[in-house]
């Protein structure tokens, strides 16, 4: 679909303007599923300038379609990532990072995805597809320090862990304006696939959020030497729970009920710092 086409965007926008006003519908998740490719032989002196003439196309027909409807939300899925870059996010409310279906499996992809997209466009699924405490959690803690969006098998959840999840809901509620302005950090690198455990994390002048995951061993301990002066850490998610956690010196170390098992952290920081952006 070669949006230097008049037709091609009249289609694209009826087909959106039908969504919207005949069907009501507010998210719109654009993915169109195909090889990007090296362009078209029409129309241009070779086939990558008909290809950034397509982009600067699309760029325009989303403006467009933004200037008309400023309050929809539209997700950039980007086919696997081909267009996944600041010329299309820069257009889109939100990126998604990937339709991975193994929830542990996720946690490498939330705990790296900050280092190539900002948080707060980082699309990430919380889906609980087993009625499971520490499975809830797991899922819950994927998406806090990004953007979540809920999905999986919610309706099979006894009362109790769907009350956990709707609190990993507000515990992001509660936190999403500060996400914004925060950096993320990485205390121990990024994640590979064979780390038994990992972390990752948002900071601000004020303190910091910590994600914690661990795969095999109960006890973790995170040196946090690359923040300023700790004063104190808490369990921010979930709030009520069988899980320590306490600072000694630099480290924090978190005891979990199980494993695999993640927490979200939150650390103080004992003065004010200046977090270079």
């Amino acid at each position: 679909m070669d949006f230097r086409n008049p037709e091609v965007r009249k289609y694209c926008t009826d087909t959106v303007e039908r969504l919207i006003q005949d069907l009501g519908v507010s998210y719109l998740k654009i993915d169109y599923n195909v090889t990007t490719g090296i362009g078209s032989d029409l129309y241009a002196d070779s086939v990558g300038e008909a290809l950034r003439q397509h982009i600067e196309a699309v760029h325009s027909w989303l403006q467009d379609l933004y200037a008309r409807y400023p309050d929809r939300v539209i997700e950039n899925c980007g086919s696997g990532g081909q267009r996944m870059d600041y010329g299309m996010l820069a257009l889109h409310s939100l990126q998604s990072t990937s339709d991975q279906t193994d929830a542990i499996t996720n946690a490498h992809i939330a705990s790296n995805v900050a280092s190539a997209v900002t948080p707060e466009q980082a699309g990430m699924w919380v889906y609980p597809y087993r009625d499971e405490r520490e499975h809830i959690i797991w899922n819950a803690v994927n998406g806090l320090l990004l953007r979540p969006y809920i999905s999986g098998q919610v309706w099979d959840l006894s009362s109790e862990n769907f009350a956990l999840l709707a609190e990993g809901i507000a515990c992001y509620r509660s936190m999403r304006s500060r996400i914004r302005s925060m950096v993320p950090f990485w205390p121990e690198g990024f994640s590979r696939p064979r780390s038994k455990s990992y972390c990752y994390g948002l900071r601000d002048d004020q303190g910091a959020y910590l994600c914690v995951w661990s795969q095999e061993e109960k006890k973790v301990i995170v040196d946090l030497s690359c923040l300023p002066s700790l004063a104190s850490v808490c369990r921010r998610y979930p709030s009520k729970d069988d899980c320590s956690v306490r600072l000694e010196g630099t480290k924090v170390v978190l005891e979990l009920p199980a494993a695999p098992g993640a927490r979200l952290l939150e650390l103080s920081f004992g003065d004010a710092v200046q977090v270079k952006k």
